[in-house]
C-alpha cells in the first residue's frame, strides 16, 4: 500500500509550482502564507519521495515559426530493450517529446518540434534507419494548438496556458540558447546560464525578461507522479463529424477537473486530451458526458500512458 500523502501547505505549493516553477521559494512561500525554510523542505520532501519527479518548460515555439508533428508508433517484433530505446534515443534530442503507452493500438508518440518539412524528414529518417523494422504502422498528426491545465482535481485552482496563438516572433542567437538551456533544466538559474554562453547575468536577466514578456518562454510546471496518490494517466483521441461545435467540446474538456491537456489537430483525430483517473469508469463517465452533449463525437481511441 501506498503510503504518500499530500498536506495543505503542499496542495498551496503544487498550485504555486504549477504558475511558474521559475518562481523563487521566496515568492512561492509568500504566496502560501508560510515561511521560504518550510516551503523549501516540502518541495525538498515531495522531491525526495518521488511525487515531483522533475519540471518541464512550456515555450512556446510556435511563435518562433516551428510546427508540431505527431508520430503515432506500432511496434512488432520486438527484441528485448527496443521500445526503451526508441523512448530513451528520442528522449535525448532536443525539441521532441516521447509518450509511451501501456494500452491501445499505439505503442509510442514522438512529437517533433520543426521549421520545415527537411527537418521533420531528417528526424524521421534516423528513427526508420535504426528501427524500421520494428515498426509495424506509422501515422503523422499536426498539432496546431496545446492548452495546459492544472491538477484541479489534486488542489482545486484552475490555470490554464495555451501555446499556438502567437506567430512570427524575431529571437537573437542568444535568447534560442538561453530557450535551449532552460528546456533542458527548466529551473537553470541565471548565473549558471550566464557561465554556460559566457555572457553578463544583467544581459541573461533581460533577455529572459523578454522572452516572457513576449509570450515565448511561458513557465516551468512540475511533473507529478500521481500514481502515489492512486492515478492513472490517459491519452484520448476525438474524431468530431461537424467542427462547428469544437470549441463547446473544448470548453467542455476545460471544465473535466481530471483532463490535464487538450490538443487541437489536423489528422484523423480533430482532438486530443490527458486525463489523470483513479478508475477507468471516471474516464468513461467524462467520454459519456462528451458523446451525450455532443453527438457529433464520431469516434474515440482510449490510451494508457506509461
Amino acid at each position: 500500500m501506498n503510503h504518500f500523502r499530500l498536506y495543505e501547505k503542499d496542495l498551496k505549493i503544487i498550485a504555486e509550482l504549477e504558475k511558474d516553477s521559475r518562481t523563487s521559494i521566496s515568492q512561492i512561500a509568500k504566496n502560501c502564507g508560510i515561511i521560504k525554510e518550510v516551503a523549501n523542505y516540502r518541495i525538498k520532501r515531495m522531491q525526495e519521495e518521488g511525487f515531483i519527479e522533475g519540471y518541464k518548460a512550456i515555450i512556446d515555439y510556435y511563435a518562433l515559426g516551428y510546427n508540431q508533428y505527431a508520430l503515432l508508433i506500432n511496434l512488432h517484433r520486438l527484441e528485448e530493450t527496443t521500445k526503451t530505446d526508441i523512448i530513451k534515443e528520442f528522449r535525448s534530442i532536443e525539441k521532441i517529446e516521447v509518450m509511451p503507452f501501456i494500452q491501445g493500438t499505439t505503442d509510442i508518440r514522438i512529437t517533433f518540434w520543426v521549421k520545415n518539412q527537411k527537418e521533420l524528414l531528417e528526424k524521421y529518417d534516423v528513427l526508420m534507419n535504426k528501427y524500421g523494422k520494428y515498426i509495424k504502422e506509422k501515422n503523422f498528426t499536426i498539432i496546431y494548438k496545446n492548452t495546459f491545465l492544472s491538477k484541479k482535481y489534486i488542489h482545486k485552482i484552475t490555470q490554464e496556458t495555451t501555446i499556438g496563438i502567437s506567430k512570427n516572433k524575431e529571437i537573437s542567437s542568444d535568447e534560442e540558447k538561453i530557450l535551449l538551456l532552460i528546456e533542458k533544466n527548466p529551473l537553470e538559474g541565471t548565473l549558471e546560464i550566464s557561465k554556460k554562453l559566457n555572457i553578463p547575468a544583467s544581459t541573461v536577466t533581460t533577455k529572459i525578461k523578454r522572452l516572457i514578456a513576449e509570450k515565448i518562454l511561458l513557465k516551468a510546471t512540475p511533473i507529478l507522479n500521481t500514481s502515489l496518490l492512486g492515478y492513472s494517466k490517459y491519452n484520448v483521441d476525438i474524431k468530431i463529424s461537424d467542427s462547428n461545435n469544437k470549441k463547446y467540446i473544448i470548453e467542455q474538456l476545460k471544465s473535466e477537473i481530471n483532463v490535464t491537456k487538450i490538443e487541437e489537430n489536423i489528422g484523423d483525430y480533430e482532438l486530443s486530451f490527458n486525463a489523470e483517473v483513479k478508475t477507468a469508469k471516471e474516464l468513461d463517465m467524462i467520454m459519456n458526458r462528451l458523446r451525450i452533449k455532443y453527438p457529433n463525437i464520431e469516434d474515440f481511441e482510449v490510451k494508457i500512458i506509461e
